[in-house]
């Protein structure tokens, strides 16, 4: 005992000289583990007590193991009939199982997480003594031990890697080790007591079935110790990313579709798994399809669509036992949009038999907050954005983009799905990396190119990529059938999105890419090195606001008849002065004509471009888009009947007599879209810390 202690003040004292991962040697940060004392307060006071859980794991498996070993010569004895020396002999095939399998073991384990296959190595440690408890002869006792030496084989090449990855931080890797050494020498020691005691309760007919029984014990630690970490999850203060730089040996982050219910290809999905990631990530939401999401609480994309990808993400992640991040949930970010997605999670939890730690996120602004930023002048415009006045968020519905600091507070507790509200994009895959104080500028490249999971591939789909985050630089790679990677198209992602490709904002700061590099692995991999990130002088979080317009009715039509084409862009203004003059008639002058858009879109004299066109539009026949908007509905569609009509026969100068001037493809023509919303907020909110505009509730599922 008195070794034991010298030797826990020994490892835990010691610093180990060339750990896996290199630390700076920058000493203005303070170390929070500055003796052997902090080690283990952090270790009892850590929240989870996920490595509390693993430590006694690691002393029940290797007290089992132990025992084991050293009772098997007398149980051959008193059970078996056999002789001191025969009965000596029973754990042979067991050594050799195990010196067999220990190597093809260790490459598994990396692939599929330490953690689960302890927990296969431990199912098959007590399977291995049930076989010989069932047959009490020398060959079935023979096998038994095979069988329990192979499946501690698994533990014996991951124990010390689980514990590691659970580390606070990597100056602490040498007292770790130490730990686990305590934890395992306890466990030898004390494991053939215990289970001797067993058989001194019952006989040693039932040795086997006991140490099953502390086997399966065993597995229910290591099956809450998974439900706990992340690995590998930083849980105490590390020094900032700007002071300590971690080169982390191979951080995996999976992002499997550029959009939840957008659908992926299952095998691309088996491929990311397979690489044993240490997070998923996926962005649920945009601003690309316009405002109606954000003002109207509807998602883009069906329940269905959500539900299957979800479904897969959430299998998935139970598998690898790693967090799952979703961000912008119900497109918009909006917190019925979190709590849509969030309901969907229950309800497969229920088919599917499974379980996690629920976080959610939420990002919805009140007016009486975003007045008094407002008041205080802690609102600011970005490019191009439109003016706003103070009574806009009574009548508006507004987000706040968080970035990554709200999701690792719950990354931090050890929560298994995270669902959040608007969230910028890279944020999602940024976070756990940034959390374990990878280098800044390649972690924020990194999420910026897996963003919109394979857009950046070669063809561009719905499909997934992996980024494996190292030391100086960072790969991408491709998991679809038939897709590739090329440094051309992995750079040109940097502008999607952004009218500068080399400086891409974000809450805390900016990504400046002038000086990275693409270089092509493989076919499906691209290596990016240089990139660097810019901490802003100030944090901010950007504001996102939709109002409602009005209602719409839309009626589509076409011409293509050349004399029409050419006379129309004279008639239409003519043609409006006719309805405003109609609407007065028609209503009685309840309507006033100024609260009705009637608006005519012509495509083919360059609508798209909406600008001046590079060479002159002679159009053969025109598409023609007539939208009538108007405070209610009932209106919109009303103006719109003899809208479509008159339009249908304006007055040509060229022909005698009546003419049809549009050709409608439906019957009626008018076509009642609903609400109509336009965005009417692009700023940001400054001075602001970041977390405070954002609130949190968490759940067991």
């Amino acid at each position: 005992m008195i070794v034991m202690v010298a030797l826990s003040y020994r490892f835990l004292g010691h610093r180990h000289p060339k750990a896996l991962r290199r630390e700076d040697t920058n000493t203005d940060q303070a170390d929070p583990f500055s003796s052997p004392w902090a080690v283990l307060k952090d270790l009892v006071r850590e929240p989870s007590r996920a490595r509390l859980l693993l430590m006694a794991g690691i002393f029940c498996f290797a007290g089992m193991w132990a025992a084991l070993r050293s009772l098997t010569t007398p149980y051959g004895t008193e059970v078996l009939g056999m002789t001191r020396g025969a009965a000596g002999g029973i754990a042979l095939p067991g050594a050799i199982a195990f010196l067999i399998c220990v190597v093809p073991l260790a490459y598994l384990s990396h692939r599929l997480g330490e953690l689960l296959m302890i927990r296969y190595g431990i199912a098959l440690f007590v399977a291995g003594l049930l076989v010989g408890f069932v047959e009490p002869t020398p060959a079935f006792t023979a096998a038994s031990v095979a069988i329990a030496s192979i499946g501690y084989a698994v533990f014996s090449v991951n124990g010390l890697v689980a514990l590691w990855s659970l580390a606070p931080n990597n100056r602490v890797l040498g007292a770790y080790t130490g730990l686990y050494t305590v934890a395992s020498a306890s466990g030898m020691a004390l494991g053939p007591a215990l289970l001797g005691a067993t058989v001194d309760l019952t006989s040693w007919r039932y040795m086997l079935l006991n140490a099953a029984v502390f086997g399966a014990v065993t597995f229910a630690v290591f099956t809450l110790v998974a439900r706990r970490a992340k690995r590998p999850l930083a849980t105490a203060p590390c020094p900032s990313p700007a002071q300590q730089k971690v080169a982390l040996m191979d951080m995996r982050i999976f992002a499997p579709t550029g959009a939840l219910g957008a659908g992926f290809d299952t095998a691309a999905l088996d491929r990311g798994v397979a690489a044993g990631p240490h997070v998923i990530a996926c962005d649920a939401g945009s601003t690309d399809s316009g405002p109606a999401a954000l003002g109207s609480g509807t998602p883009k994309l069906s329940a269905q669509a959500v539900t299957r990808d979800l479904r897969l993400l959430l299998q998935a992640r139970d598998t690898l036992q790693v967090p799952l991040i979703i961000g912008s949930c119900g497109t918009s970010g909006r917190d019925d949009g979190v709590d849509w997605v969030a309901g969907l999670a229950r309800t497969i939890a229920a088919e599917d038999n499974l379980h996690f730690k629920l976080g959610l996120i939420y990002s919805d602004q009140p007016a009486e907050r975003l007045q008094h930023l407002y008041d205080q002048g802690r609102i600011r415009p970005l490019a191009n954005a439109p003016v706003i006045e103070r009574k806009l968020f009574e009548r508006s519905h507004t987000v706040a983009m968080m970035g990554v600091e709200p999701i690792q507070e719950l990354l931090r507790d050890g929560y298994d799905v995270i669902l959040a509200g608007r969230a910028s994009d890279t944020a999602l895959f940024a976070a756990l990396p940034h959390l374990n104080g990878a280098d800044p500028g390649l972690t924020w490249h990194m999420a910026k190119t897996i963003e919109c999971g394979a857009a950046c591939a070669i063809p561009p789909d719905a499909n997934g990529l992996l980024a494996t985050l190292r030391d100086g630089h960072f790969d991408v790679t491709t998991l679809a059938d038939g897709s590739r990677l090329t440094p051309r198209s992995v750079a040109a992602h940097t502008l999607y999105e952004n009218a500068d490709p080399f400086h891409i904002a974000e809450p805390s700061g900016t990504l400046d890419t002038t000086h990275a590099t693409y270089e092509a692995v493989d076919e499906r991999t691209v290596r990016v090195r240089g990139s660097r990130y810019i901490e802003a002088d100030g944090y901010t979080n950007k504001l996102e606001g939709a109002e409602l317009v009005g209602y719409q009715t839309v009626i589509v039509g076409g011409v293509r008849d050349k004399v029409v084409i050419e006379r129309l862009p004279e008639l239409l203004p003519m043609a409006k002065k006719y309805f405003d003059a109609k609407v007065l008639d028609v209503f009685g002058g309840r309507v006033d004509p100024d609260t009705i858009d009637i608006n005519y879109r012509l495509y083919g004299t360059g609508t798209v471009l909406a600008g001046t066109e590079p060479t002159p539009l002679q159009p053969q026949e025109l598409g023609v888009l007539i939208t009538v908007t108007a405070p209610d509905q009932g209106t919109a569609h009303a103006i719109s009947t003899f809208v479509a009509h008159a339009s249908s026969h304006l007055p040509i100068p060229e022909y005698d007599g009546l003419v049809s001037t549009l050709a409608y493809p439906y019957s009626p023509p008018e076509m009642d879209r609903g609400p109509l919303y336009r965005f009417a907020l692009s700023h940001v909110a400054t001075g602001v810390t970041p977390t405070e505009l954002f609130r949190t509730t968490t759940e067991e599922v």
